[in-house]
């Protein structure tokens, strides 16, 4: 099957509004994993042990923390992402409603978010200060081809401790 982001780099449209379209493609906002009932189960139960420790040790804010993490927490897992329209142009980068010019964007590289490739973009100044647009069907080569001549590309960086700490965590606690 042809890949439609290929398809419209090999027949570049005008968009009046930022320029000609090199590069255009759909994907979710954000990775989304379908959570079954005992996933809900097993995070109830953490959330009410850890409710009952801060509750112990009179400590309120933590029980605070911990409810707003549980209800973001049932948000980001009950609530489907819609897809976005990404589109790379001769001006900058579009995501959604959203348009970013090459003046702002500074470099790039791939990253791997929950099993799906993420286009990672930093940005000069503002906030955010990087933008994650998930690739969907988009092959990762067809992305690098046409940013390469706008913006540097750079190697991953490594992963922090605090983000070895979570995948850490994840992996022995199983919630994934």
């Amino acid at each position: 099957m042809e890949n439609p982001a290929e398809a419209v780099r090999e027949n570049p449209e005008k968009n009046t509004e930022h320029g000609d379209v090199l590069l255009k493609w759909r994907a979710l906002e954000r990775p989304f994993k379908e959570r079954d009932q005992s996933w809900f189960t097993t995070v109830a139960v953490i959330v009410v042990l850890a409710s009952f420790v801060a509750l112990f040790l009179k400590e309120f804010l933590l029980l605070g923390v911990i409810f707003a993490i549980t209800f973001v927490s049932y948000l980001l897992a009950t609530k489907r992402p819609e897809m976005l329209a990404h589109t790379i142009t001769d001006e900058g980068i579009s995501s959604g409603d959203k348009f970013y010019s090459w003046d702002n964007l500074e470099s790039f590289w791939f990253k791997n978010l929950a099993g799906e490739t993420a286009l990672v973009v930093t940005l000069r100044k503002g906030f955010p200060s990087q933008l994650f647009l998930l690739l969907g069907d988009v092959h990762e080569e067809n992305v690098k081809q046409i940013l390469v001549n706008h913006l540097e590309y750079v190697p991953a960086p490594e992963e922090d401790w605090m983000e070895k700490s979570a995948h850490w965590f994840s992996e022995k606690v199983g919630l994934d």
